[in-house]
Parts: C-alpha cells; sequence; structure tokens
C-alpha cells in the first residue's frame, strides 16, 4: 500500500480499530483507516449534527468536585474526549487553551474529559505539564459510550441548549474554523 497521508498507530488514534482490522502491528495509512472506519457507516472526521441533545452526565474534575452536565446549560461548550496516551489528543492542549483564554468571557466553556487515563493522580501530572487551563473532568467508559466516541480524540461543540452543533473525530481543522464555529453560535444568542 503506498503511503500517501502518514502512517498512524491505529490503535492509538482509533481504539476500536483491532475490531475493524487486522494487519500485522495495526499500522494503517490514514485514507485506509478512514475506508476500513466508513465502511462501518461512521464518517471520520467533521460530522454537521442535526441538533440532537447532548447526553447528560455528571463527572468528578481533577478535585473531586462533581460536574453535572445541566449546569452547563446556557453556556456554548467544546467538549474534548482525550487521553493521556493519545499523542494527537496533547498536541491539540495548545488550540483548546486559545480557545479557552479568547472567549471564556464570552460565555464559552472548554470542557476536556480525559477517558482511559486513570485517576485524577495519574491526570494531574499531564494537566500540569501541558499547562491545561479549561476544566479537565475524568471520563469513564459510560460517557465514552453515550457520546458515540470511537476515537481520539474527538471533540464536540454544544450550543447553549445542550444540543450538538458539531462534532469532530480525530486531529481537529485549524482554530479558525473551530473559531467561525463558535461565532456563529455567539452570533445566534
Amino acid at each position: 500500500m503506498k503511503e500517501t497521508d502518514g502512517v498512524i498507530d491505529a490503535k492509538v488514534s482509533y481504539p476500536n480499530a483491532e475490531a475493524w482490522i487486522k494487519y500485522d502491528d495495526q499500522k494503517v495509512t490514514v485514507t485506509k483507516l478512514r475506508e476500513v472506519i466508513n465502511s462501518t457507516g461512521f464518517k471520520a472526521g467533521k460530522v454537521k449534527e442535526d441538533a440532537h441533545p447532548a447526553a447528560v452526565f455528571k463527572l468528578p474534575d481533577l478535585d473531586g468536585k462533581q460536574i453535572n452536565s445541566a449546569d452547563l446549560k446556557g453556556s456554548i461548550i467544546v467538549l474534548d474526549f482525550w487521553a493521556t496516551w493519545c499523542s494527537p489528543c496533547l498536541a491539540e492542549i495548545p488550540t483548546f487553551n486559545a480557545l479557552h483564554a479568547k472567549y471564556a468571557t464570552r460565555g464559552v466553556k472548554v470542557i476536556g474529559i480525559a477517558v482511559q487515563s486513570g485517576w485524577a493522580k495519574d491526570i494531574k501530572p499531564y494537566r500540569d505539564k501541558h499547562k491545561i487551563a479549561y476544566a479537565t473532568l475524568i471520563g469513564d467508559d459510560e460517557i465514552v459510550e453515550k457520546y458515540g466516541v470511537l476515537g481520539f480524540p474527538t471533540t464536540y461543540i454544544l450550543d447553549k441548549d445542550f444540543r450538538v452543533h458539531r462534532k469532530f473525530t480525530g486531529k481537529l481543522p485549524d482554530r479558525k474554523e473551530l473559531e467561525r464555529e463558535i461565532e456563529s453560535l455567539l452570533a445566534a444568542q
């Protein structure tokens, strides 16, 4: 297979990839992985959602405080599902920090949900090392299932009524596109 889009480790970027593909060491090109995933009915990349309600949750933050999704209604939410072992996830932290810095005063909340990463004591060193400025919650298999997360990173943009506006699976588009999505929701308020 000719490599045209770079090689990724399917186990890291798409945890469920083993169920879809069986290659020697689970390495495929990005193009081939998208073909395999798309053949399952899942579309990799950006998905325009039909503004359906986002799943509710109650999860602890890194200090043990329970965060209830009902308390988030009224704000635009950028919800990032990530893992400490996911290098593409870690690479996106500066983008989320920038969004947090730019929009926090305008009613936009950036929230990271760390999954498959252990407990607070395991996640805090990553928060500190990468200078995560936004809220980080500890996710579990239930929240991953509720949101249909098939790979990491997965990012949702939720409107003020806690409905899904946009979903991104895998590497995010550039920050300007995310800002356009957020600005469109702010303008609609």
